[in-house]
């Protein structure tokens, strides 16, 4: 499953603009805010996708497993970043919707149309594996493309690595606003042995470099940010149960596609869309309750009321009942009433 590096073109990164656009603390909480959102909103698309392929042990469904396990780290990486700049509101997960109208959460794919005319059109309606479902998902991944503009009131970017490149803007004028070890939390360092840190520890300056490094943690192994036909940063490479460590999620959703097209997609499980509000669909949308609240709980520096380690494969397997039982994954009613 591994693709020719020469595949996917390294992108020429753009000069920055040199004029200086004041963000305000509360902008720099606004986006984290966003970031977070963003991270755990692709984890039930992703994984939507991965219990669609029958054979667990396909590389298909390896190389997506690795991701989603990733964005949740991303997603606790971006809440003890925001946690450090000293917010005055608590962390708020959800709720989530997952329709084509509704789209993907602060990105705008049509903003980049060259993008857009390479992967397809976007759907963020769940599903499983398609050609549709595998070019939103690089879409998502996809790096810098142009130089985005650094606005701190815009919530919608070209791309993921656009956003990310404008949050580090707005991160770098709040130096001194930076607190190390509060509402910290730790659930991954012991997958990332080469990694210095995955929480802020230190105030000031120090604590910036250390909040930054946790960006460059979701950039690198996500868009692949500095050069999408390098590996990512060995620091930044899972050390024990990774899968293709050294690629980004760009690149191996890239190299999915590519298999798509070739013939060499696993075979997928299949089902009614038009059935809804079935058992299976009910459990699951409860325990993702459950777990979204969990999450929430947890990243305000709550304790846990109940293991993440355990809810989180409960919800796996109720994603896997769904296809099982021949109706799409739902999500979004409990939460948003969709």
């Amino acid at each position: 499953m591994r693709r020719d590096r020469a595949a996917v073109a390294p992108l020429v990164r753009a000069p920055r603009p040199k004029r200086v656009t004041h963000w305000t603390l509360a902008d720099v909480h606004a986006h984290l805010q966003y970031a977070v959102n963003l991270e755990i909103w692709t984890i039930p698309y992703y994984l939507t996708v991965m219990y669609s392929i029958k054979d667990i042990n396909h590389p298909v469904y390896r190389l997506i497993r690795s991701v989603a396990n990733q964005e949740m780290m991303h997603a606790e990486l971006a809440a003890n970043v925001y946690n450090a700049f000293q917010p005055t509101k608590r962390l708020e997960i959800g709720p989530f919707n997952y329709s084509k109208a509704g789209g993907v959460p602060h990105l705008d794919f049509w903003l980049d149309e060259k993008a857009v005319k390479k992967y397809g059109e976007p759907d963020a309606q769940l599903g499983g594996l398609d050609l549709v479902r595998l070019g939103t998902m690089c879409l998502i991944e996809l790096p810098e493309s142009e130089p985005p503009p650094l606005d701190p009131h815009r919530d919608h970017y070209a791309t993921l690595g656009d956003f990310y490149i404008a949050l580090r803007y707005g991160m770098q004028q709040h130096a001194d606003d930076v607190r190390g070890n509060h509402n910290q939390s730790d659930h991954f360092s012991s997958f990332y042995r080469n990694l210095s840190h995955t929480t802020v520890t230190k105030d000031g300056p120090a604590g910036l470099n250390q909040a930054l490094e946790l960006i460059d943690v979701i950039t690198e192994q996500g868009e692949g940010r500095n050069n999408v036909d390098e590996d990512i940063p060995l620091p930044y490479q899972n050390t024990a149960d990774g899968y293709d460590a050294a690629d980004s999620h760009f690149r191996k959703f890239n190299a999915i596609r590519d298999a798509f097209l070739a013939g060499l997609a696993p075979e997928t499980y299949h089902a009614d869309p038009t059935l809804v509000g079935t058992e299976p669909q009910r459990v699951l949308a409860e325990n993702f309750e459950k777990l979204t609240v969990l999450i929430q709980d947890m990243f305000n520096g709550w304790p846990d009321r109940e293991p993440f380690g355990a809810l989180m494969p409960t919800v796996g397997g109720n994603i896997q009942a769904c296809w099982r039982q021949g109706v799409v994954p739902e999500f979004s009613d409990v939460r948003s009433g969709t």
